[in-house]
């Protein structure tokens, strides 16, 4: 089941998708370990507080679920004016640590597989993933 993200600044953000229950907690796990100092520039100071960590979240994410080798492909889209970065499975589930920090629901269809930046983990995702050491 795909949860409809909503959000606006004065909102607690807990809607994310994640269409395979048995992942729903690593998801939460990351989206524990959020911070400013993770977002690049642009996005720090933002008042939604998963806004700007798409990339790393969804780096954390394949890294920590197996990536490749577990069936993970890293996906891109454009949605309401810049990229967004998002996890999908050979066997069709989707993992958006972030999809609440859109006022629309995000077009997953419309998206392209991809690759990370690197092979092993940004640096931002290495901090992330030291979190949840």
């Amino acid at each position: 089941m795909i949860r409809t993200p909503k959000s606006s600044p004065n909102d607690r953000v807990t809607t994310y998708v994640c269409t395979d229950r048995k992942r729903r907690a690593e998801v939460e796990r990351v989206r524990s370990v959020l911070s400013d100092d993770l977002r690049k520039p642009e996005y720090q100071g933002n008042p939604n507080p998963v806004a700007g960590h798409c990339y790393v979240a969804s780096e954390a994410l394949y890294h920590r679920l197996g990536g490749k080798a577990a069936g993970w492909t890293p996906q891109s889209i454009r949605h309401e004016g810049g990229p967004h970065w998002y996890l999908k499975n050979q066997d069709g589930t989707i993992l958006d640590a972030t999809a609440d920090q859109f006022e629309t629901p995000v077009p997953y269809a419309q998206g392209k597989g991809c690759g990370f930046l690197t092979r092993q983990p940004s640096a931002r995702t290495q901090h992330l993933l030291d979190r949840l050491a």
